[in-house]
């Protein structure tokens, strides 16, 4: 019968667009994952940039607060 025929067409359309948005939600949450990956790797690379640039500014610290024991231990004023 034609209706039949047309709930077995509809029951087929419906079936595929199903496929069709699970396939999008796998695709969805695969790139979510990706993302996520790449924003935790990107954070590692910051925290290590944040890391060297703490260790370079506690050494030139360190350095300057040497220096200056030297700078400022044997000043005479010549007047």
């Amino acid at each position: 019968t034609s209706t039949g025929t047309t709930a077995g067409t509809n029951k087929g359309s419906i079936n595929a667009q199903t496929i069709s948005l699970q396939n999008q939600v796998t695709s969805l949450t695969s790139e979510a994952s990706q993302i996520a990956l790449t924003n935790n790797n990107e954070l590692q690379i910051l925290i290590q940039q944040y890391a060297a640039a703490e260790a370079a500014a506690t050494t030139a610290s360190t350095t300057q607060a040497y220096l200056s024991i030297f700078s400022s231990s044997g000043s005479t004023s010549k007047g």
